[in-house]
């Protein structure tokens, strides 16, 4: 809580922020110089000041294009986060990265702060920029390139007074600036240290990039030179202390007749027979370098000079070897110097990495999307699942959800998580059928670094780890490979998870819904499925009734449906003719509710005249082949098909962007690039 000092600052700042947007003067006492030149600046790029939600969001695909360009500032950047977070976790704050054009690349933070910071489009792809949303750490440490914190009304936008932010430059060895770090909040829980960690962490990041792009440069130049070496034409060995040649190029193995792992590790001697006088050269002082001396070995007779390797004035006991055939050349030996031939040593460079994320970001958080309202039913079965899933919402009990293809068990799923006290959580869905076997164990339990040829670097958290505090989705469990069923008993009793490859023992706190197609009862009779687990997920199990049990609901589902369709596709909701709704009522529906979208979605893409008959629904409904009753003269271009669809929706949903994405089955970065493509306000 603020004292009454801090209070009554408070209080002065914002009448001040009150008097700039009227006059455009501030209390200069109340105001530091570099929040009012960063208001000033508001002003003249003409930013409400009443508002503060980004819209200037990018589209999926760019977004995709920037993380792949910031690659290595995200990798480097991502342990700092994590480490930054877990020290202030449940304090309400968030820490967010972002690059040098102020676009969000990362977040990790409290559910509830993600959440609000989603509010006013806080999140992966926004452009966070003063142009964009006035006044804040991270705009206005863009734009002076000086540390800065942020808080309450020194925000230009009244939707950010209620935020404190801290934000610090991240620059490149050169000192181009790369991007800030920021730790945003509840403002009333500012403290200007925060601002002093946000500093010391963006020096730790610069410092490891420094560190990688020297690595980086050393790599290129040791490729380099490597290549330059396997050009010449002449042999080159590096023969150390011990006289074992340790490296040699590719015209050294082609000239001695041997392979380059057969060449490696070989003694000089043994290669190249009497190597008393490059022994003798080998322990001389620096006068005896590149002495020319003809050799008779075993595999030919070769002109060599030898260069002893220094480090500094201390002898390393190390020569490069330059080689030739006697055959390529007339010159005789000379025993006095001759000009240094071409040698090359070898380096090793050891690149330090950095372990992967371990935990849900902002920017990757599984959210569920359905709740019970969703759920569409009146009649007895339905109701009774219903009231059965919402008892199942109020316990931590698993629960399995038994129901043929297409008859809503995720959409059951979901609505249990969001009435749980999980509903904070991530909703992490697992088709089981869909996973390769031999990968369900790492997708579910994760792995360690080296686990198997093509594992990430730190490893990988399997979906256990990534639902933690929230709820896994078991689809399709009855397609679970036998072998993994008893892994997986093992963490649902033990509670806890051993990555593939790894020895450390994680907890793990997840609710497990599963689901499943099949007759559990029959699949154990058949041995493919073990009592044991079937017991263990079995503690709530809710029953799905299938459309064709649910006739009392079939209207009323093809009511909601098609406007549902009908909106996504922009076009108005037609009406059904009595004999094709007699067709849809007298048809059994193997395939549910799925099925049935798409009956009255073919029907509504076909119909042109408000109106859906029988010749617009499937052959094997009808047992006719559907005809297009629209003429080509009449058919509507893809994009007013999608201009229509756009502005339908948002008139349905009165304009609330993520409904109408949601909607249409987009995202909301695709949806602001549509509505600027077809100038839609």
């Amino acid at each position: 809580m603020y004292g009454s000092a801090k209070l009554a600052a408070i209080k002065r700042l914002e009448k001040s922020w009150e008097r700039f947007i009227v006059s455009g003067e501030f209390d200069a006492q109340a105001v530091d110089s570099t929040i009012a030149a960063s208001w000033q600046r508001c002003k003249t790029a003409a930013v409400n000041p009443v508002g503060g939600t980004c819209f200037r969001i990018h589209s999926d695909g760019h977004l995709e294009q920037l993380l792949e360009a910031n690659k290595m500032l995200l990798d480097i950047a991502r342990p700092v986060i994590e480490s930054i977070y877990y020290t202030v976790q449940g304090s309400g704050f968030m820490v967010v990265l972002v690059n040098h054009e102020g676009i969000v690349l990362q977040t990790m933070g409290d559910c509830k702060t993600l959440l609000d910071a989603e509010s006013l489009h806080f999140f992966r792809g926004a452009d966070w920029t003063e142009e964009s949303v006035g006044t804040n750490a991270i705009g206005t440490c863009l734009a002076t390139g000086i540390p800065i914190q942020v808080t309450a009304a020194e925000h230009f936008c009244t939707e950010h007074h209620d935020w404190t932010c801290s934000a610090a430059p991240i620059r490149g060895p050169g000192g181009d600036l790369l991007g800030c770090l920021d730790m945003s909040g509840p403002y009333d829980k500012m403290h200007p240290h925060t601002l002093g960690m946000i500093v010391a962490a963006a020096k730790a990041i610069e410092s490891q990039l420094r560190r990688e792009i020297t690595n980086n440069e050393l790599t290129s130049t040791l490729s380099r030179l490597v290549t330059a070496v396997n050009t010449v034409s002449e042999g080159i060995l590096h023969i150390n202390a011990d006289g074992v040649i340790t490296d040699a190029n590719i015209s050294a193995c082609k000239m001695l007749g041997l392979a380059p792992d057969k060449l490696k590790g070989q003694k000089a001697g043994d290669t190249l027979g009497n190597m008393r006088e490059l022994k003798r050269l080998l322990a001389a002082g620096e006068g005896e370098n590149d002495r020319r001396q003809l050799l008779d070995t075993p595999r030919g007779r070769f002109y060599c000079s030898t260069r002893s390797i220094t480090g500094g004035s201390k002898k390393q006991g190390e020569a490069v070897m330059v080689i030739s055939p006697a055959s390529l050349g007339k010159e005789s030996v000379d025993s006095g110097e001759c000009k240094p031939k071409n040698a090359a040593g070898r380096s090793t460079v050891t690149l330090s990495e950095k372990p992967a994320a371990k935990s849900v970001t902002g920017g990757d958080f599984n959210r569920a999307r359905f709740t019970f309202t969703d759920i569409i039913g009146a009649s007895s079965q339905m109701q009774a699942a219903k009231e059965l899933a919402r008892r199942a919402a109020a316990c931590s009990s698993t629960v399995l959800l038994l129901g043929e293809s297409g008859s809503g068990k995720e959409i059951f799923a979901q609505a249990i998580h969001n009435a749980s006290d999980r509903r904070h959580g991530p909703f992490i869905p697992v088709n089981c059928a869909a996973m390769p076997a031999g990968l369900i164990q790492s997708e579910l339990f994760g792995y360690s670094e080296g686990a198997f040829t093509g594992a990430r670097r730190g490893g990988q958290p399997g979906k256990f780890e990534l639902a933690g505090g929230g709820t896994l989705f078991l689809d399709e469990i009855g397609d679970m490979p036998l072998e993994m069923q008893s892994n997986l008993l093992r963490v649902l009793q033990e509670k806890t998870v051993t990555r593939v490859g790894g020895k450390k023992v994680i907890p793990v706190d997840v609710r497990v819904i599963a689901a499943t197609n099949k007759d559990l009862h029959q699949e154990m009779q058949n041995g493919k499925f073990r009592e044991d687990l079937f017991y263990r997920i079995n503690v709530l199990s809710i029953k799905i009734p299938p459309l064709r049990e649910r006739e009392t609901d079939l209207e009323y589902l093809i009511e909601h449906c098609l406007a549902g369709v009908a909106a996504r596709l922009g076009k108005n909701v037609p009406r059904i003719d009595p004999a094709a709704m007699e067709v849809l009522a007298r048809h059994h529906w193997p395939g549910n509710v799925r099925e049935l979208v798409n009956v009255l979605e073919q029907a509504v893409i076909i119909t042109d005249n408000d109106l859906i008959m029988t010749c617009h629904l499937p052959c094997y409904l009808t047992g006719k082949r559907p005809v297009l009753v629209a003429k080509m003269q009449q058919v509507t271009t893809l994009e007013q098909l999608e201009q229509q669809a756009i502005k339908a929706a948002l008139d349905r949903f009165n304009g609330n962007i993520s409904r109408t994405a949601r909607a249409l089955g987009i995202g909301r970065n695709t949806l602001y690039d549509k509505l600027k493509k077809y100038n839609i306000r």
